[in-house]
Parts: structure tokens; sequence; C-alpha cells
């Protein structure tokens, strides 16, 4: 019998220090993120490598906006999937982040309107948190039916686990707002609240 009551694994995170290069997306017996096999891995995963951008002078100064912080998170490639800043290992089923600082520019008229290209903390695996998030194809259907299409068990299979995989994206994301909404917590954004709804002494500055 199905648990029910038991949430699927839409994402990965590695707290500071549970990785010194590589992080796992999938680990036999202990991480599967159920990815379909007709998307590459990188098309489906999103990376966010949450760190103190405190330490970035420019943002001290001007602090990233609602719009912005994700941008600064995963640092999305110009014209395709993935990021500058890591490698997807389809092998292994891992992701490697690069030690160049080259792969770490938060770039204006792309990520930003700042007016110029600012240069980010290289990742710093003892410090920094990163999340691995499955996001399945929404764009499109995975299958399209038209007159003549032979049904199959595979194309039937494939259409309804597109749909459970983004319902169960979207519960994740329900049950775990702070987690996926960077906006919560971010200076000059949204401020979360103590159960006796008083702002917690972290966020009192």
């Amino acid at each position: 019998m199905a648990d029910n009551f038991a949430e699927a694994t839409t994402h990965v995170q590695y707290s500071p220090g549970t990785a010194t290069t590589d992080y796992y997306y999938y680990l036999k017996g202990v991480t599967d993120l159920n990815l379909s096999d007709l998307d590459t891995d990188e098309e489906q995963l999103e990376v966010f490598r949450i760190f103190d951008y405190d330490n970035v002078s420019e943002l001290l100064a001007s602090p990233p906006s609602s719009e912005e912080i994700n941008t600064l998170y995963i640092l999305p490639a110009l014209s395709q999937n993935g990021s500058s800043m890591y490698t997807v290992d389809t092998v292994n089923k891992k992701i490697s982040f690069s030690t160049e600082a080259a792969d770490y520019v938060w770039l204006n008229g792309t990520h930003h309107d700042r007016g110029a290209d600012i240069q980010l903390t290289v990742v710093e695996h003892v410090v920094d948190t990163v999340i691995i998030r499955r996001r399945s194809v929404s764009a499109r259907p995975k299958m399209i039916w038209t007159v003549g299409t032979k049904v199959t068990a595979r194309t039937l299979n494939v259409q309804g686990d597109q749909l459970i995989n983004l319902m169960q994206e979207l519960r994740t994301f329900q049950l775990n707002p702070i987690l996926f909404n960077y906006s919560i917590g971010t200076k000059s954004v949204i401020c979360p609240l103590e159960p006796i709804a008083v702002i917690p002494l972290n966020h009192i500055h």
C-alpha cells in the first residue's frame, strides 16, 4: 500500500560543510529525483548556491531586490540551461562547482540592470548552502497526441509522470516557502515572523 503521507523527493539540500567538491543529485538507495530520460539532466535541474552576499561590496551597499535574488543564487547561463558556475556530470550524477572567479560574474543586462557587471565570490563549500532542485519541463507537454498516434504504456506513463512531477514540485514549494522563496528573509524584501508574531532577532540589525 502506498504511503500517502510520504513526500516525494524533489530536491537535495547540502548544508555548509557537508560536501567538499561534488554534490550528488542521485545516490542509489539514498537520493533519487526521478528525472525524465526524455530530457537532459541539465534541463531538469536548478541549482541554488546560497551565499553571504554581504561579502560583495556592491551588494552590501545595495542589497538585491526580490526580482534579483534568484538570478544571484542560480546565476543562469545566457542562452542555455545550467550555469557557468558548475558542470553536470550525468554519468556520476553530480554537480561540480568551478573554482574560477570568471565563472561567478553577475551580468548586467542579463541577470540585473545595475549598469555594470558584478564579481561574486567563488563557491566556499564550508559556508555556502547548495540546493539541487528538480525542475520538470512545464512549458510544453512531453507527449503530443495526433491522429494515428499509437498509445503505449510508455507514452501514457511519460505523460502521467510529467503531471505528477509538476504537482510534487508545486507541493514542495508550498510546504517549504522559506526554502524556495528567497525573498523571504532577504534584506529590503520580506521579513518572516516568529510563531508569536514578532520579528526574529537575527533579522534585526
